[in-house]
C-alpha cells in the first residue's frame, strides 16, 4: 500500500494515478482523510504531518508519494527525516524547477486564455486571478504582461483603457485536459515511480520528467537556499535554477 497526497497545481494527475493502478500498485489517498490539504500546508506543516503519520500508521503504510509544490516538499522532507520511505514529484506551480507535471499545460492554457479574452474585450484591462503559488513559475514570462503579487493574490494586467475585465482562474487549473507533452511526462515518471516502489527496499528521492531521481534531501537544500522573501522582487527566475 502506498499512501498519496497532493497539494498544488497538479492537472492531470488522475493520469498518474491511473498508470500506477494499472501497474499493480495500490494506492491510499491521504487527501480524503484531510480537508483543504493545500491550505493546512500553507499554515501549519507540523498539523499536516501529525496527521499523515497518524493515518498511515493505522493503515499500515511505510511508502508515501507526495506530488505538490514547495509546501509539499516540505511535508516530503519531514517523512524522509523520520525514516519513511518517500518519493517526491514536483507540481506545476513547484519553483525549484519549473518541470513538474502540468507545467506545460498551465502555461498552454493561460496564454489561451489571454489571447481570447483580448480578443472579446480587446479594450478593456484584463486581470486574471490565480492562485499565488504560480507566481514563480510565471515570472520568467513577466515581459509579456504585469504581474502582481500581494499576501494573498496573484493577478496578471493586460493593458487596456476601458473598464477591467476580471476572469476568475483560482480554482479551474486543476480540472485542466492534460496536454499530450505533460501526458508523456506522466507515463514517464509513473514507471519510474513503479520501479522504485516496487524493487527498491528505501526510497527518499525527487522525480520529475527528463531529470534522473535526485535525493530530496539535496532539493529541499535548494529550496532553503533560492528561498527569498518575496518583499525583495529584484531576485527573480528561481525557475531557471537547475538541481
Amino acid at each position: 500500500m502506498i499512501g498519496t497526497i497532493v497539494g498544488g497545481i497538479c492537472p492531470g494527475v488522475e493520469e498518474l494515478f491511473k498508470e500506477l493502478n494499472r501497474s499493480g500498485l495500490m494506492l491510499l489517498n491521504f487527501n480524503e482523510n484531510i480537508q483543504d490539504l493545500s491550505q493546512m500546508l500553507e499554515s501549519s506543516l507540523s498539523n499536516v504531518r501529525k496527521e499523515i503519520i497518524k493515518i498511515a500508521q493505522r493503515e499500515s503504510v511505510q511508502k508515501i508519494l507526495v506530488i505538490g509544490n514547495d509546501d509539499a516538499l516540505r511535508l516530503a522532507y519531514s517523512f524522509c527525516s523520520v525514516g519513511m520511505n518517500v518519493a517526491y514529484v514536483p507540481s506545476a506551480d513547484s519553483s525549484i524547477t519549473c518541470r513538474g507535471l502540468g507545467i506545460h499545460t498551465v502555461l498552454n492554457y493561460l496564454m489561451r486564455m489571454l489571447v481570447l479574452t483580448k480578443e472579446i474585450h480587446p479594450q478593456r484591462l484584463v486581470t486574471v486571478l490565480l492562485p499565488r503559488s504560480l507566481g514563480k513559475v510565471l515570472e520568467r514570462f513577466g515581459f509579456l504582461f504585469n504581474i502582481c503579487t500581494s499576501e494573498n493574490s496573484f493577478s496578471l494586467k493586460l493593458p487596456g483603457v476601458g473598464d477591467t475585465c476580471i476572469v476568475q482562474l483560482q480554482k479551474i487549473l486543476n480540472c485542466l485536459t492534460v496536454e499530450e507533452q505533460d501526458k508523456v511526462c506522466y507515463l514517464k515518471v509513473a514507471r519510474e515511480l513503479v520501479q522504485v516502489f516496487t524493487h527498491e527496499s528505501k526510497i527518499c528521492h525527487a522525480f520529475s520528467c527528463d531529470v534522473d531521481p535526485v535525493p530530496i534531501s539535496k532539493v529541499y537544500e535548494l529550496l532553503k537556499k533560492v528561498k527569498v522573501d518575496e518583499r525583495q522582487p529584484s531576485i527573480r527566475k528561481v525557475g531557471d535554477q537547475e538541481y
